[in-house]
This record gives structure tokens, C-alpha cells and sequence, in this order.
């Protein structure tokens, strides 16, 4: 059975002690490390699964969106379909630490009335109009995983994985 999260425990524990985040290090409690990263790799896959390129190996019986056939970083590099990017792996390590220091954190409920704006014009005319184009624009968004998992987010998970230039012989 494969892992039900992104990286490990131990891939966690080195990522923060590089980066010195004594959030996640104080914490040795494994089995809350392991939640937190089971959580995580929900909410990357929620989040971004839309962005990833190529199609998931193991097709609808795979839980997490990783390993994918056919998938490629932003600069056109393939990424091997037996392996989970390292920057997805990052991605989850910065996601559960927001996890694990504060439970519920990834899971925060979206209310369209935080969008919506009011303007008044001296008293006489008054706008109210929503801020976002979209739901999106409400979502919990996390600038380190953003930076961390950027490289490997290409576009629509329905890609083909055929490419190459195409030409009309007459």
C-alpha cells in the first residue's frame, strides 16, 4: 500500500532542522508529525491538483495525486512517473507545519460575504460588489508552499503527455 502522505516523517524532521523551524522540531510526538503531514497532502492535493501536469499513475485507485505519467516541471523536464517531486515533498513539509502547530489550520472555511465590498460615494450612492473573480481568490493560501511547489505546477491534470510539433503535409 503506498503512503497516504507526501515524503516522511524523517524528510520532515531534516527540512525544518535545516531551515530551523523549532515548531516542527520540538515536536516528538511521531504520530501527531504523521497526521499533520496526512493532512497536508490533502490540502496540496485540493489545492493544486488542477495545476498538476500528466495523469495519475495508478488512475482513480490512487489515493494521492502523485505519481503522475506524463508529467513535467514549468522548464520541460520529465518527471519520472515511479516518483513524487521533491518540491511536492517540500510543499507538504511547509503545509503540515502550519498543520501541526496549530490543528485545523488547512482547513479553513471559505465564506463568499469575505469578498464582498461596500463603497459609498458621499452618502448618496452606495456599491457593494464582490473583491474576487472566484472562489479560489478565498482560499487559504500559504506563500512558502506556494514557492516551494511552484515549479512543478504546469497547468490542466488532463494533459495528454503526447507533445510535439504537428505539421499538414499537402
Amino acid at each position: 500500500m503506498a503512503t497516504p502522505f507526501y515524503g516522511t516523517v524523517v524528510g520532515a524532521d531534516d527540512y525544518h532542522t535545516e531551515r530551523g523551524n523549532t515548531a516542527w522540531t520540538a515536536i516528538t510526538d511521531e504520530d501527531a508529525k504523521t497526521a499533520a503531514l496526512v493532512v497536508a497532502s490533502e490540502w496540496i492535493d485540493g489545492k493544486y491538483a488542477s495545476s498538476f501536469g500528466g495523469l495519475k499513475v495508478g488512475q482513480r485507485e490512487q489515493v494521492r495525486q502523485w505519481p503522475r505519467n506524463s508529467a513535467q516541471d514549468r522548464d520541460g523536464y520529465a518527471i519520472a512517473n515511479d516518483a513524487v517531486p521533491v518540491e511536492v515533498e517540500h510543499a507538504t513539509y511547509e503545509a503540515a507545519l502550519r498543520q501541526l502547530a496549530a490543528p485545523g489550520a488547512l482547513a479553513v472555511d471559505v465564506t463568499l460575504a469575505q469578498g464582498i465590498r461596500e463603497v459609498a460615494v458621499e452618502g448618496a450612492v452606495s456599491v457593494k460588489y464582490a473583491g474576487g473573480s472566484s472562489i479560489y481568490d478565498y482560499q487559504l493560501s500559504i506563500p512558502a508552499v506556494d514557492r516551494a511547489i511552484a515549479p512543478v505546477l504546469t497547468g490542466a491534470s488532463s494533459s495528454s503527455g503526447l507533445v510535439g510539433s504537428t505539421y499538414r503535409a499537402w
